[in-house]
């Protein structure tokens, strides 16, 4: 009579779980509200500052993504780099990419104040606004390298109609915040869970500009593809919604060029044509050519610490481990 179902029990334990969740995200999302409160109380200089030594901390802490990172460093530069160089281009690239997050809050800061104009290179929009003219619009293939989070804030202002392919975060408290921050740039954000069918939707008017980020492990749906020296495992699918939308690939990066100064810069670009008559690989192939130009241009603003060369292709693994 005392006995205990197991269905209760499970049920039960579903409810600690979910009630731990939700005190796991509620003090993650206060422990960012506070952190941001503080770095705005600072002045930029000082926030920057703050944020870099926070990177330098973390870089010799992490011991985990700091030896993901050297290994990268090793195999895309061997012995061309000193293991003290690779040591120092790391910790810049911790420092870059702690000032992502930074910049995101002076920016939504900035916009409302339309401070804006002084933070960009407008010259690049000047120079590069007839590769972004098609009449569906365009496919910019992008990564991880510079101030990604600044590239909405760039194209809207150059009137753009800018929408990013993205995963929401775990934590749905620190996801609304961050989209509320992403919203001061007036980007449009698609789910990464069914963006395939929104961007087949979304090409089909002159200044759309659809950004996806291509530079991280695919996974075994991936298409190999040469990436600084290796095979890596790319992400297609928005590859082939250019195929199939008849629309040009572009590849470039917002990067920074001092602090809280960004550019636009162009690797390369494939024609409709040349989309067209392309296959998957090939135009992975190409994007990972162009997009790899740019890290090995601006080693120190990527994010080393990926493991983007974490899997092999099938005829690289011995016989026992292939499919």
């Amino acid at each position: 009579m005392f006995a205990t179902s197991a269905h209760k029990v499970e049920k039960r334990a579903a409810k600690r779980r979910g009630l731990l969740r939700w005190i796991r995200f509620r003090l993650e999302w206060l422990a960012v509200r506070c952190l941001t409160t503080a770095l705005l109380a600072l002045s930029p200089e000082r926030a920057f500052r703050a944020a870099k030594l926070g990177a330098r901390i973390a870089c010799r802490l992490d011991r985990r993504h700091r030896r993901v990172a050297l290994a990268n460093l090793d195999q895309v530069y061997g012995d061309t780099r000193s293991a003290r160089e690779k040591v120092d281009l790391l910790e810049r690239a911790y420092e870059s990419l702690a000032l992502v997050p930074v910049e995101l809050l002076w920016a939504h800061r900035l916009a409302r104040s339309s401070g804006l104009a002084r933070v960009f290179d407008a010259e690049a929009a000047a120079r590069h606004a007839a590769l972004f003219a098609h009449p569906r619009g365009v496919l910019l293939a992008t990564g991880h390298l510079g101030s990604w989070e600044m590239g909405p804030f760039w194209f809207t202002r150059n009137g753009f109609h800018f929408q990013a392919v993205a995963r929401p975060l775990d934590n749905p408290y620190l996801d609304a915040y961050l989209s509320g921050l992403r919203g001061g740039s007036g980007e449009a954000l698609i789910a990464k869970l069914g963006a395939v069918r929104a961007m087949l939707d979304t090409f089909s008017r002159p200044g759309t500009v659809v950004a996806v980020l291509l530079d991280q492990h695919a996974g075994s749906t991936g298409t190999y593809a040469d990436f600084l020296g290796s095979p890596a495992s790319t992400n297609v699918a928005p590859l082939l919604v250019a195929k199939r939308k008849r629309i040009p690939i572009l590849i470039g990066a917002v990067v920074r060029v001092a602090p809280m100064r960004f550019r636009f810069v162009y690797a390369g670009s494939i024609s409709e044509a040349e989309v067209r008559a392309a296959d998957a690989p090939e135009l992975a192939r190409r994007v990972n050519a162009a997009f790899g130009r740019l890290v090995r241009a601006y080693p120190d603003q990527w994010m080393w610490t990926h493991r983007r060369w974490r899997s092999r292709p099938a005829a690289e693994l011995p016989p026992h481990r292939q499919p």
